[in-house]
């Protein structure tokens, strides 16, 4: 659960950051700095589990972490153009809450799916992203 309580906290750390201009530095830095541990995790594993640990990287991790990524960087982009709407046309085309539960869902499924096949293929992680 580590894992979706994660994801809900960078999210709404997006989601703070998209409300005023001078945040917004801060939602990407968010984004950048998952990315990074990505990199990380999955070099850490390569290193102490050799072959395998590359393989369950490469076939598991990586792909799932890679859908993650992308759509929260969409997120953070919706979150902007929201934002930005209601500053100029004092209603937003969309609901802020809205998109983060459905954003919310979809991440959190890719999230289960992740879980099951590490569980599946005994795989071991090493850090919570």
């Amino acid at each position: 659960w580590d894992k979706c309580w994660s994801i809900f906290l960078n999210l709404a750390i997006i989601s703070v950051a998209a409300l005023y201009v001078l945040l917004l530095p801060l939602g990407f830095i968010v984004v950048v700095y998952r990315a990074y541990l990505v990199g990380f995790n999955l070099a850490l594993l390569c290193c102490l589990f050799g072959i395998g640990g590359a393989l369950k990287s490469l076939l598991i991790l990586l792909p799932c972490q890679i859908c993650i990524l992308a759509i929260m960087i969409v997120f953070t982009i919706l979150m902007v153009n929201i934002s930005d709407s209601k500053k100029r046309f004092g209603r937003p085309n969309h609901s802020f809450f809205k998109v983060f539960i459905l954003t919310l869902i979809i991440m959190l499924v890719i999230c289960i799916v992740e879980c099951l096949l590490l569980s599946i293929f005994s795989a071991s992680t090493i850090l919570v992203l």
